[in-house]
């Protein structure tokens, strides 16, 4: 067991539900679930009654694991607390960027919780915004890394690359413009009519051009439409004017308009954490110590979550 699948299980247990705990420690549902599962699978109990009207409810070993858990939390956060009063040390504010609506998922999780574990005076902070803000804040010092899609960050020579995850794409659809709802794996040949909203190239380098080219390679000639922004597009998407491809750890997947569906021909993408190359701010120093240190940086991969279907579970 870890420490993410106790706080998923404590938070669970306080908020009487998965949708809403999830929501708390910016985690998606599934996310959240999947360890609590995970968790009692390791311990080999029951902890929540998930038949009841109401939600979920604690079981009576789930009640005895709560209190356990509970109070271990409580001597490591007093002793956190004592050990922090005895050092020196001055607080280090490591900003991260995302792009507009992208959530942690389970590898970028892991790897703030690992930094934080080692780096214990090292402030994590995450601002989200589009792809040309993202870049220009990192340019002005105003975020010391970001995290997004490697092909978006190709022949920037000036940022250093690490590669955190892979990350599955889906095909965000209008509910009423789905084909066959009750199906789960589609053919790109079958969105051929649709119009495909995409991002202006001079905000979002390569991304139409990516598209374009694995709808070429099927024979398609796409319908596209550009839009200013990332926000833009999901607002697009979600208003019913056309399809996007995206990744299932951002918020346009739990929107109620949308449906999430996997396509056979997507590829999973490679998600990097970039910073300037000739930084010599002191969060970038501990990044760069942090990931030199870490011999199975890049390794992992996030697994495919639970379809999605456009609405958050209830548990």
């Amino acid at each position: 067991m870890n420490s993410f699948q106790i706080a998923c299980f404590v938070e669970a247990a306080r908020c009487g539900s998965f949708s809403d705990a999830a929501s708390k420690l910016f985690v998606s549902q599934p996310t959240l679930s999947r360890n609590v599962s995970s968790l009692e699978k390791e311990l080999g109990l029951p902890l929540f009654d998930r038949n009841t009207f109401q939600g979920i409810e604690l079981t009576e070993q789930g009640g005895i694991m709560l209190e356990a858990f509970t109070s271990a939390q409580k001597i490591i956060s007093e002793a956190a607390m004592h050990a922090k009063s005895v050092t020196h040390e001055e607080k280090v504010a490591v900003n991260l960027g995302l792009l507009h609506g992208q959530m942690l998922d389970d590898a970028l999780y892991d790897f703030i919780g690992s930094f934080k574990l080692q780096n214990p005076n090292a402030e994590m902070g995450i601002r989200h915004a589009n792809f040309d803000e993202l870049m220009a804040w990192l340019q002005s010092g105003e975020i010391d890394a970001t995290v997004m899609p490697e092909w978006q960050l190709d022949g920037l020579r000036n940022l250093t690359l690490t590669h955190i995850c892979d990350l599955p794409t889906v095909l965000v659809v209008p509910k009423r413009a789905l084909p066959h709802p009750e199906r789960r794996t589609y053919s790109l040949r079958e969105f051929e009519d649709n119009v495909f909203i995409c991002v202006d190239a001079n905000k979002d380098p390569h991304s139409t051009e990516l598209l374009v080219e694995l709808l070429g390679e099927l024979g398609i000639s796409p319908h596209l439409r550009t839009v200013p922004n990332i926000e833009a597009q999901i607002h697009t998407v979600e208003m019913g004017e056309g399809v996007m491809l995206i990744n299932p750890y951002n918020s346009i997947c739990y929107s109620p308009s949308v449906i999430c569906v996997e396509v056979a021909e997507l590829r999973a993408q490679p998600f990097a954490l970039a910073w300037r190359k000739h930084s010599q701010s002191a969060a970038v120093k501990l990044l760069r110590t942090f990931v030199s240190q870490s011999p199975d940086m890049g390794k992992k991969k996030s697994p495919s979550p639970v379809p999605l279907t456009g609405t958050r579970p209830m548990c």
